[in-house]
């Protein structure tokens, strides 16, 4: 925390305010709590101001008002800032048109730097004033007091906009007014804010949940950057507008992953005797069950290839002239010698042709080779030259200087 005598007294005010509250001393309470406050903003304003800022910074810019540097242009000596009430970048309006914003550039000298240590010490007594003009207003129960207790948490949330224990405390004063549509927008952030691990919140909710549901021709909440309130939304979508759908659905999500559907039962076969026949038990098979049996097609035989394959498949095609004569005997040695050389013939067809194959393959790596040589040589020859150059340039040099 500051060094400042104001910041020690103001830390003490808290402390004392703190055994107040505990004693049920509200007004005491309070009244030591709005003098830590005073403390607070006397040590700010104490605080030593530096050069130059940073990006997410804490600044003051203006009276009550709290943001962080969103975007620090040091060259320009300017800034743009992210109020922490709304979380939103500062705009100002440059046109007649509602749409004619931009983003405001602050000055160095506009914004006065905050420690996070008084920055903290101020809300923390902000939402303590919140909570003990509350309890005043539950034992007077007068609607007046707590529209004060909704005013002392609205001057917390102007600091920091997601306090969970400032909009737990508005939601519970505008509760007690019975604002259903209000109440659901602060309460709905706070649960959102803590998680739903809040017990208090989620107890809040759902009571103002089932109120709400009682009304006749209640719109249900707006959510928005409106008149009055809150930018937030469960569904975190900036273009909803009705909140209590996208809760709704949110709460029945949780409690579908809580409570998980069982899973089906799993169905036993039935169990056959023996002693069945089979005329009962085919009765029994439904007709959904009697699929045909698929029967995959016969391979397709192989084909011939070219070169070497379809040179073995002649070769197995020609007939074997010794066999030819064993089998038909000294008639039909004519016709087998005519046939076998009707096969050399085939086969020596085939390499002929496959040779000149080949013999062009080889012609043709052989063409290549030679041009990536003379790639190659060009290259080199380009590189020579460019040496000589380089070289021819260094002597040029050293002869100047040496002159």
């Amino acid at each position: 925390m500051g060094d400042s005598e104001a910041a020690a007294a103001a830390a003490n005010a808290k402390l004392d305010g703190n055994e107040a509250l505990k004693s049920a001393d509200l007004p005491r309470a309070i009244e030591l709590y709005e003098k830590a406050v005073q403390l607070v903003d006397k040590a700010i304003d104490e605080v030593p101001q530096e050069g130059a800022l940073r990006n997410n910074q804490l600044v003051r810019y203006a009276d009550g008002r709290y943001a962080i540097i969103d975007t620090a242009y040091p060259q320009f000596e300017d800034y743009v800032i992210m109020d922490l009430y709304n979380r939103d970048i500062v705009r100002h309006k440059v046109g007649r048109h509602d749409f004619d914003v931009v983003s405001k550039r602050f000055m160095r000298e506009e914004l006065h730097s905050v420690p996070q240590e008084l920055f903290d010490l101020k809300v923390a007594c902000l939402q303590n004033i919140a909570l003990a003009t509350l309890k005043m207003a539950k034992g007077t129960k007068r609607a007046s007091d707590f529209e004060e207790a909704v005013k002392r948490a609205n001057d917390a949330l102007a600091l920091d906009g997601k306090s969970p224990k400032a909009l737990m405390r508005k939601g519970q004063a505008l509760v007690d007014l019975r604002d259903w549509q209000n109440a659901f927008q602060c309460l709905a952030v706070a649960s959102q804010e803590t998680k739903g691990k809040d017990p208090e919140v989620q107890r809040l909710l759902q009571t103002v949940m089932v109120m709400k549901g009682k009304g006749k021709g209640n719109p249900g909440p707006r959510y928005g950057k409106g008149k009055g309130g809150l930018p937030f939304c469960p569904c975190k979508d900036p273009k909803c507008e009705d909140g209590t759908k996208c809760y709704e659905k949110a709460q029945a999500e949780a409690a579908a992953r809580a409570n998980p559907p069982p899973p089906p039962p799993i169905e036993e076969e039935e169990s056959h005797s023996e002693d069945e026949p089979d005329t009962e038990i085919l009765k029994r098979i439904r007709e959904s069950e009697w699929k045909p049996v698929d029967v995959p097609p016969p391979p397709d035989p192989p084909k011939p290839s070219t070169g070497a394959g379809l040179r073995t498949s002649i070769r197995e095609m020609a007939p074997e002239p010794k066999k030819a004569q064993e089998k038909h005997g000294s008639s039909s040695s004519s016709n087998s010698s005519n046939s076998d050389d009707e096969g050399n013939l085939k086969i020596e067809e085939i390499d002929s042709e496959q040779e000149r194959m080949l013999a062009a393959e080889k012609k043709k790596k052989q063409e290549m080779e030679k041009k990536v040589k003379e790639e190659e040589m060009k290259e080199e020859e380009k590189r020579r030259k460019r040496q000589e150059k380089e070289q021819e340039k260094e002597s040029q040099q050293q002869k100047q200087q040496t002159q």
